[in-house]
């Protein structure tokens, strides 16, 4: 029994199986290998920035391989040819230092509709996040990627069922 066994720990296990069984079997590797383990995500890996900017192999790299335990419907791993992070924000508002009779209510800003208000800002109804830059780094997948995963994807009605999506 293990906790992040299928996201992390197992795949990992996995990797380093499987170079060790390239090192028993072929005596080399055919290319140069970094294994970097990171286990700070959920807390938003305060440790990663020093860490890469240590690893200067890391940071040469042509490739990464990052995986993790799910499958889909039809019990195949999923394939990522990218990955994404996670980010966090503590907005804060200030409002009235007491409750208000209604009549008085009316004339004040309510930090609640500032709060909703600034969550709209984040992202449209499309899923697109709408803060400046924000894509300004991401690279897209090329023409044979996407070809890849056209052909590995489930149609929209088996991932409506799967996920038992409306």
């Amino acid at each position: 029994f293990g906790r992040g066994v299928a996201e992390g720990k197992g795949p990992l296990a996995a990797h380093l199986s499987a170079i060790a069984a390239l090192l028993e079997t072929e005596g080399d590797l055919p290319c140069g290998v970094v294994v970097m383990a990171e286990g700070e995500a959920l807390v938003g890996s305060p440790s990663l920035p020093a860490a890469l900017a240590a690893a200067g192999a890391v940071r040469a790299a042509d490739a990464c391989l990052a995986t993790g335990g799910e499958r889909d419907t039809e019990d195949r791993p999923f394939c990522y040819t990218g990955a994404k992070g996670l980010l966090q924000l503590r907005l804060h508002v200030d409002g009235a230092n007491q409750a208000l009779p209604p009549g008085l209510a009316a004339s004040v800003a309510n930090p609640l509709w500032q709060l909703l208000w600034a969550l709209g800002q984040i992202k449209s109804d499309q899923e697109e996040v709408l803060i400046e830059g924000f894509y300004d780094d991401v690279e897209g997948p090329s023409r044979t990627e996407n070809q890849s995963m056209r052909l590995l994807q489930m149609d929209e009605e088996t991932r409506k069922r799967a996920w038992q999506l409306p």
